[in-house]
């Protein structure tokens, strides 16, 4: 039940997050990093097209393959999971 608390707002910033895909990061660098400290439970938040890790709440421009930072991403279904930073 706690857990299930603490994930909650995850949900509301999901739907805030998704019409972000696909737009470019210098456009929403700043809307990722303040949803990102305004979420007590998100360390970082990242926009992936196509496979690849294109921006960072905290790095800002990327191209990174997800499943070379994340070896279980890209998933066929929706996804979450709990990880540590390396």
């Amino acid at each position: 039940e706690t857990l299930e608390e603490l994930l909650v707002p995850l949900d509301g910033a999901r739907t805030a997050l998704l019409p972000l895909i696909g737009m470019p990061c210098q456009q929403v660098h700043r809307q990722l990093r303040e949803m990102a400290a305004s979420l007590q439970t998100v360390r970082t938040i990242a926009l992936v097209s196509d496979g690849t890790l294109y921006c960072s709440s905290i790095f800002g421009e990327r191209n990174v393959p997800v499943h070379q930072l994340q070896p279980h991403l890209p998933a066929a279904k929706p996804l979450m999971r709990l990880s540590r930073d390396s």
